[in-house]
């Protein structure tokens, strides 16, 4: 940023825009570029999740499984690498109370 203002193109065009000298202190707040994240291990549902329940990452719970109910009034047991296990509870939605 430029004195508030998002800069974008040349340096060098701006400071001609503003009428600024070459000889004067110019102070920029710069923003990172990142690049979008990756997405990993994609599971994908049968029906809008309602909710999820997921241990701690500590070394005891490293396996624990995911459990995430959805809408259509199943629980869904996945293991950590994101493969569904089980399906419980066809019929009654469990995910509502």
């Amino acid at each position: 940023m430029l004195d508030g203002q998002l800069l974008r193109g040349s340096l060098a065009k701006a400071i001609v825009e503003r009428g600024l000298s070459g000889e004067v202190t110019i102070t920029l707040e710069y923003i990172e570029l990142l690049a979008p994240p990756e997405p990993r291990n994609q599971s994908l549902h049968p029906d809008w999740v309602s909710s999820v329940s997921v241990r701690a990452a500590t070394d005891a719970a490293s396996s624990a499984p995911l459990l995430s109910g959805c809408y259509d009034g199943c629980l869904y047991l996945y293991d950590r690498n994101g493969v569904q296990q089980a399906v419980l509870g066809a019929g009654e939605d469990p995910t509502k109370d």
